[in-house]
């Protein structure tokens, strides 16, 4: 990876080489959400653990709409982007406040488990919103930190949900797990490479996430 961070300053980010990296990193993650939204509705299911998609509902909430730097009274393309992916995050966390009781009804009341995913999403906006007037002032650390927790949550996803029904991989993708990849890993070369954002721990997370999400690729 830091060959590839090195790689990329010279090569690409001054060409249209950023341009290709914003259009897969943009792409990759769009594609994963629209395949979130339309395979959770259509198998009565949710497609992203839950304890990190609420936390990626909060950063997706507090980074469009209040915290995200664009020039004064204009809408830049990220801001844009942020916005279609919090619409398609909404309507995921709706997949799972409709279809996620039933996965655990056998160990949770379900006032219990509505209020646990209030809380976590309460506690997680709350941590957003510290640590980016603390140390994170574009919310790239943040960003990639709930990644990487996701990236580690779906390899345990991916066996709870084979135990509880078999063979049948019921809300998970390798449409999902390929178009994460690809977009975190374009947006890693980007920041990381790009944006000078290369310090020793944000290149671990850059590495692990691309592991684990090929990992996650085999299993599928």
């Amino acid at each position: 990876m830091p060959f590839i961070l090195s790689f990329t300053k010279n090569a690409v980010c001054d060409g249209p080489g950023l341009i290709i990296l914003g259009l897969l990193a943009s792409g990759g993650w769009t594609i994963a959400y629209i395949a979130c939204v339309y395979i959770g509705f259509k198998q009565k299911t949710y497609c992203i653990p839950f304890v990190t998609l609420m936390i990626n509902f909060a950063w997706e909430l507090y980074f469009t709409f209040s915290a995200f730097q664009c020039a004064p009274n204009k809408w830049c393309v990220q801001r844009v982007t942020n916005v279609i992916w919090t619409i398609l995050d909404t309507l995921i966390v709706i997949s799972l406040l409709v279809y996620g009781f039933k996965y655990f009804e056998k160990i949770f009341h379900k006032v219990v488990w509505y209020s646990t995913l209030l809380f976590i999403f309460c506690s997680a906006l709350t941590f957003i919103i510290l640590f980016q007037e603390s140390f994170d002032p574009t919310g790239g650390i943040s960003a990639f930190s709930d990644n990487y927790l996701m990236s580690c949550l779906f390899i345990p996803f991916y066996y709870v949900r084979k135990a509880q029904s078999g063979y049948d991989l019921n809300g998970q993708s390798l449409v999902i797990a390929i178009s994460k990849c690809i977009g975190t890993l374009a947006t890693s070369i980007a920041w990381g490479g790009c944006s000078g954002n290369d310090a020793p721990i944000l290149l671990y997370i850059y590495v692990m996430i691309t592991l684990l999400d090929l990992y996650y690729i085999t299993l599928l």
